[in-house]
Parts: C-alpha cells; sequence; structure tokens
C-alpha cells in the first residue's frame, strides 16, 4: 500500500552534513510549521516535529540568512498562542504577493545545499510534491531526489532553472541565482526505487501552459486532484482511445459541482470517486470562471494532485502542485511539476489508494448551500492581500504602519483589526491609511503583522508581511533571544555547546508561553546549579577546538548587553547570580584564551 513518510526526514541533514542554503515554497503556511521546518534543517527537531527553546535559538543562528521560505502572500495563519520570539522569523519568510482574484503562488517545492566540512563534499536535494507547509493531514504524493556531481545518476531537466529563478526570488546572498544554475545543471540525480523521473517544470509567469500530451495506447487513466474544473476534466476525459477506462477521484462537492453542469465534463469517467479534502474558500460560478483555491483544513482528507497514465508495461505519472484546473494547468498559477515513469509495484500501490476512495451516486448529490458571510470575508480577504504593500517604521517603540491605499476595503458589515503579531490588534476604521500600532519593546519588532476580518461569529485571521526602509539590526534578534531564553536556559545552551554530551530539556518546548502549562520531569529551580557550565568544560573545549570560544563569546556578550531588558523572563535571583559568576569567570577565558590567542 501507499505508505506514510515524514517530509521532515526527507529534509533533515545527515550526521556530519549541514545546510548551507534552502530554498522552500508554499501555498498555505502555519508559523509553527515554519519552524518545525528551520528545527529539521539544522537538525535539531525531536519526534514530536519540535524542538527547545535551545533548539529554537541554535537553529535560528544556524540558518539565518541561508533559509528562506517563499509562500503566498495572504496564505499564512497564525497559532493560537505565539510567542515574542515568533517575529524574529520574519528573516526568513518571503512573502510572494499574486493577486488571488486572477492567480496564486501555488508551488510545493525544497530545494537545498548540503554540504560535509570534512570530506569537502556537496550534496542537493531536491523535494517536489503536493504538501503545503501546514499541519494538514490530508493524503499527499512528494518525491526525493538526491544530486551529486560525478555520480552515476541521470539527468533531470528544469531542476536548474528552478533554482536559478527561487534564488533570484529569495534575495538570498549565499550563492548568486548564475552560480546556482551552474552548479544544479552539474549534477545527476537519484530517484526512489521503481520511479525514474524525467524532468520538472516551474510554471511561474505563464511561460510554460497546458495539459501535457497524452501518450499513445493509454489502457487506464487516473486522475486524482481534490480540486477540479469543467473544462479541464473535459479534456482530460477524451484521452485515449474509446473504452479507456478512467477514474476520477476528488472530493465530494467538486464533484457535485461538475456533475451539476449542462456539458456534463465528467462523461467520459467510467468511474468517480471521492475523498474528504479541505473546502475551496472560492467556488466560483461555472467551469469557465471557477478558480478554486486551496486553501488548507487539519482534516484527514485527500490534497495529492497526478495524472496517470497506464500503458502496457508501464505508467507515467504527473504529479506536483497543480490541480486539475486551468488555474492549475493554464499558466496562471505558479506551480512545480514533474513528470516520472513508475513501475508495476508502484502503479498497483497507487491503484490500490483510488480504490479507498468512496463510489459517488450521482442520483444522491446534493449542493449545500454557502454562508454569504463567509463569502465575504474571503474577498475583503483577497482584496486586503492584493492591495497590501504596507510600510513599516518605529518611532520612540511606537511602529506605524502605512499603505498606500486604505488598508480596509469597501465592504459593508466587516470588522478589521492589525497588529504586529508580538503585540496586541487594534481596530482599523475604513479609510485609514496609517495605523498606530500599539507600543512595543525592542525585541518585539518585526515585520509579520496579524490581520483579523470579523463578521458577527465568523473570522479569518493570518499574517501578512510589511516592507521595512532599513535592514533589520542583528541586536533585535539578539535581544529577542535573550528575551526567550532565562539565565538558566542560557547556561544551559552555552553547556551544550561545550560538550556536546550534554543533554536536557533545553528550556522546555520551544512555544511553550508564560501562560502554557510546564512540561514534566524539568529540574526545580531550586536545585544546585548543576546546569551551569565549568571552568573544567571551558577548558576541555578549548583543548579541543580554541575556535569555538569565539562563537560562544560573541553569544555571551550579546545576552549580558540585554540582560535588564530581560530580567523579567521568568528568572530567578539565583539564576541572575549564577549568570554574572559565569561571565566574570569568562572575562578571565575571554583575556587568557581568546584575545591571546587572536594577537599571539
Amino acid at each position: 500500500m501507499i505508505k506514510n513518510f515524514s517530509y521532515l526526514d526527507a529534509i533533515r541533514p545527515d550526521a556530519g552534513w549541514e545546510v548551507d542554503m534552502a530554498l522552500v515554497t508554499s501555498y498555505s503556511s502555519d508559523l509553527v510549521v515554519l519552524v518545525a521546518t528551520m528545527l529539521a534543517l539544522a537538525g535539531l527537531d525531536d519526534e514530536r516535529g519540535s524542538g527547545s527553546k535551545v533548539d529554537f535559538a541554535s537553529a535560528h543562528e544556524r540558518l539565518r540568512n541561508r533559509v528562506k521560505f517563499l509562500v503566498q502572500a495572504g496564505r499564512m495563519t497564525m497559532p493560537r498562542t505565539k510567542p515574542a520570539v515568533l517575529g524574529i522569523m520574519d528573516r526568513f519568510i518571503r512573502n510572494i504577493r499574486k493577486d488571488e482574484k486572477v492567480s496564486s503562488w501555488h508551488p510545493k517545492v525544497s530545494l537545498i545545499r548540503y554540504t560535509h566540512s570534512e570530506q569537502k563534499l556537496i550534496q542537493w536535494r531536491f523535494w517536489i510534491g503536493s504538501r503545503n507547509l501546514t499541519r494538514d493531514c490530508s493524503w499527499d504524493i512528494g518525491v526525493l531526489l538526491i544530486g551529486q556531481s560525478g555520480k552515476n545518476g541521470t539527468n533531470v531537466s528544469g531542476i536548474a532553472d528552478l533554482g536559478e529563478i527561487l534564488t533570484e526570488l529569495s534575495r538570498l546572498t549565499v550563492l548568486t541565482p548564475v552560480v546556482v544554475r551552474r552548479e544544479l545543471a552539474d549534477l545527476t540525480w537519484f530517484s526512489p526505487e521503481g520511479i525514474a523521473v524525467h524532468y520538472a517544470e516551474f510554471r511561474h509567469d505563464g511561460r510554460i501552459a497546458g495539459l501535457p500530451t497524452p501518450p499513445e495506447d493509454i489502457e487506464e487513466l487516473l486522475v486524482i486532484s481534490p480540486f477540479i474544473d469543467g473544462s479541464t476534466i473535459q479534456q482530460l476525459g477524451k484521452w485515449g482511445r474509446p473504452g479507456v477506462k478512467r477514474v476520477l477521484l476528488s472530493s465530494h462537492a467538486e464533484l457535485a459541482k461538475l456533475l451539476d453542469q449542462k456539458q456534463k465534463p465528467t462523461s467520459g469517467f467510467e468511474q468517480l470517486l471521492f475523498m474528504d479534502a479541505p473546502d475551496p474558500e472560492d467556488e466560483g460560478n461555472d467551469e469557465d470562471t471557477a478558480k478554486p483555491d486551496e486553501a488548507e483544513t487539519f482534516l484527514r482528507g485527500l490534497h495529492a494532485k497526478l495524472i496517470c497514465a497506464k500503458m502496457s508495461g508501464s505508467a507515467k505519472i504527473w504529479f506536483g502542485s497543480a490541480n486539475a484546473t486551468v488555474r492549475g494547468w493554464g499558466g496562471a498559477n505558479t506551480e512545480a511539476i514533474a513528470e516520472m515513469d513508475v513501475d508495476e509495484k508502484f502503479y498497483s500501490h497507487l491503484r490500490e489508494f483510488v480504490e479507498n476512495g468512496s463510489i459517488l451516486k450521482p442520483d444522491e448529490v446534493a449542493i449545500e448551500p454557502c454562508d454569504e458571510r463567509e463569502d465575504l470575508i474571503e474577498d475583503a480577504r483577497k482584496a486586503i492581500t492584493a492591495s497590501w504593500m504596507a510600510k513599516l517604521e518605529c518611532l520612540e517603540n511606537v511602529p506605524i504602519l502605512t499603505n498606500p491605499v486604505p488598508f480596509k476595503p469597501d465592504i459593508p458589515g466587516i470588522k478589521l483589526e492589525i497588529g504586529l503579531i508580538t503585540s496586541d490588534m487594534v481596530v482599523c476604521e475604513s479609510e485609514v491609511k496609517m495605523l498606530r500600532l500599539p507600543p512595543i519593546a525592542p525585541h518585539q519588532f518585526t515585520q509579520l503583522v496579524a490581520v483579523r476580518l470579523s463578521i458577527e461569529d465568523i473570522q479569518s485571521v493570518w499574517v501578512e508581511q510589511a516592507e521595512c526602509d532599513v535592514n533589520i539590526s542583528p541586536e533585535r534578534d539578539q535581544r529577542a533571544l535573550a528575551h526567550f531564553l532565562t539565565p538558566r536556559v542560557f547556561l544551559e545552551w552555552i553547556r551544550s555547546l561545550l560538550d556536546s554530551g550534554f543533554t536536557d530539556e533545553g528550556g522546555g518546548d520551544w512555544a511553550e508561553t508564560s501562560e502554557s502549562k510546564p512540561r514534566q520531569g524539568i529540574p526545580s529551580y531550586a536545585s544546585a546549579p548543576w546546569w551551569a557550565p565549568s571552568l573544567e568544560e571551558v577548558l576541555r573545549a578549548w583543548s579541543r577546538n580554541p575556535d569555538s570560544l569565539r562563537d560562544i563569546d560573541r553569544r555571551l556578550k550579546a545576552y549580558v548587553k540585554y540582560l535588564d531588558e530581560h530580567q523579567g523572563n521568568d528568572a530567578t535571583a539565583e539564576d541572575l547570580v549564577v549568570l554574572l559568576e559565569f561571565n566574570d569567570m569568562w572575562e578571565v577565558v575571554r583575556r587568557e584564551l581568546i584575545r591571546s590567542r587572536r594577537h599571539g
């Protein structure tokens, strides 16, 4: 049968390797999942797909300016609890702004460069599929390719083009787009057993459009897509000669919509099957104007998207991010699509999965009515996102948000609230182009802005990204991490850097706030400071690698510099005493071991 596998397992570096650059794309995204992905890329995530406060701090420092998440603007969800440290995730996020009334940024790929410092090796991984960076549990499809230079893999066209475009869009400076393209073009790729990937297309700005050319002698056609439209399904229903068995697996609501159309676009399919799917947020009116959005929910359902043509002895599959819609295949959306040949074993597993769908009985189909308030909120959401060109500045700790056009669209009955994700929201009235937000502390400054629309008991909350005229200083991150880590947790972090064998709770789960229930098993703060680094551990670390103390010195300086700002973050008097005693000891280390080596 088709097996579950972890996306995080696919991107996590192997022992001895580390991520040098990562470009990850998604339509919808969740801030908590972005953190989980960051932790996995740093090799610091746990079995729950999360990590400790120390893990978060280490991953952020290790991957800053090396990882970028490119996501559709207006499709990032807010967690219910939002630690202030989430604000510094703005360094990792690049909103791609497309007007969703017309098109969407919809690819789901991960392109990652790994390096092995000891062996001086470079490896690339390319993951392409249908999964968004959300906590959605629906069925998805994804394939991981491993690329290395000078190996006996196969050539896969299109990846070099994709890498060049994503690098340019990401604005990362680790490697230039030209260098990325050149390096990727020199690789050969290894596919999973039973799969041969031929090409990967990055359909951007309408450069490539249209369904693939159907193979000759098709014996069976499988189409899997949670969102469909009549025009595309009608075309696919003509693939192959008369008598070819064609099977369509979609959602009940989408199939019901097509069965209600006069053109009968599903007539070319012998079998119609359905599974649950995320509800489209814009159902449209008919097959020519329907432009369903692929919004995520947390339901177990169908989210995989593929077309499979079975021939005698072989099968060809087109898969990736594109739904069986005009927007998916017609060039309006930005999509990532790959073609692969699969063996009989893989095809039999796919066929078994399709047969898990329920048979749709046309005489039992009924289209459920929509709540007009939800449509109004969705229209307002798209209008806000399409016109969002907000700039952010901070005057005397008061964030000021400005936009060339009013923030609130001219839709009656809607309440709009806006605020940084690290602070409270304020109500935004009509015609307002400049908004003063609640005062913040320096560590709370962020480009990530929470937006909430509501009508009565229905609401929609998401995260936008504002531009700044100046680059955010690294001191903002240092302040935020200093506030995030209590003195005790900070010293545990230092001890783990000095002694790789030291393990502890690392301050508990990174997402726990002061209101969160403490994790069980964390030693009492009243116990002896066994968790503080000792001089012996410092000297052992220095003997193994003298340069390692410089990184610790930099972190300690930054933490102590902002000590007065974060003494209220659950620190005890004992913790502060231990920290200051360690800092006094470190002054000697700095003078005798670090500075003397630098000038010796």
